[in-house]
């Protein structure tokens, strides 16, 4: 789960991979032919859930993002960008 004030430096150093840069071919969050990475991306009631998947047997990590304004900005804009509505709460999947 992200926190207030964290920077997407200190995601990126805590995950080991880049949030806001596409891993394959480098292009960045903002430039006209950046593609996200991310296997999926879902809003939900009050956050965001971002999913990434690094192995073909299912391995990976899910990164929460509360929307609020303490947040940084740019990881807010991507969600914002690319994220499609969720077909479950976070209640019903018992992460409230």
């Amino acid at each position: 789960m992200v926190e207030p004030g964290d920077s997407v430096v200190v995601l990126e150093r805590e995950t080991g991979f880049p949030i806001l840069r596409n891993l394959l071919d480098g292009a960045r969050y903002g430039r006209p032919d950046f593609t996200p990475y991310f296997k999926a991306l879902e809003e939900h009631d009050g956050c965001y859930e971002m999913v990434y998947i690094f192995t073909d047997d299912g391995f990976g990590i899910a990164i929460f993002i509360p929307k609020q304004p303490s947040i940084d900005a740019d990881l807010l804009a991507i969600c914002a960008k690319y994220a499609v509505l969720a077909t479950e709460s976070v209640t019903e999947l018992g992460l409230s």
